[in-house]
């Protein structure tokens, strides 16, 4: 998480945060920090921040309950809530919604298994 010089150089930068834990995909990235936040780094062109704004980060992810698990994947994002939900957002045709983007975390209905 540093300076982008110029396209795929990278400047490190210095923080105060301890990272607890971190998710590296090809087109973004998640950390959560020592006090349970989570955050979120990259180009955001699909919303895969979870934001409906363009920008590179890092920014804490707007979560309405305690992330207890993340992932990563392409321009897609997923997290398991405290509650157990499993939240959604980024590339919508990945997530097998009609729009191209789903900019912000949505619950995924899910059905028991019959």
């Amino acid at each position: 998480f540093g300076e982008e010089l110029r396209l795929g150089e990278w400047k490190p930068r210095k923080t105060s945060q301890k990272i607890r834990r971190l998710w590296v995909d090809s087109e973004h990235e998640f950390f959560e920090d020592d006090t349970g936040a989570f955050y979120a780094k990259g180009p955001n062109s699909y919303g895969e921040l979870g934001f409906p704004f363009l920008f590179n980060g890092p920014v804490r992810l707007p979560f309405p309950e305690t992330v207890t698990s993340i992932e990563a994947y392409l321009n897609t994002s997923f997290a398991v809530g405290s509650s157990g939900k499993l939240y959604s957002w980024g590339t919508g045709k990945d997530l097998g919604e009609k729009t191209d983007k789903k900019l912000t975390p949505g619950v995924v209905p899910l059905e028991p298994l019959k």
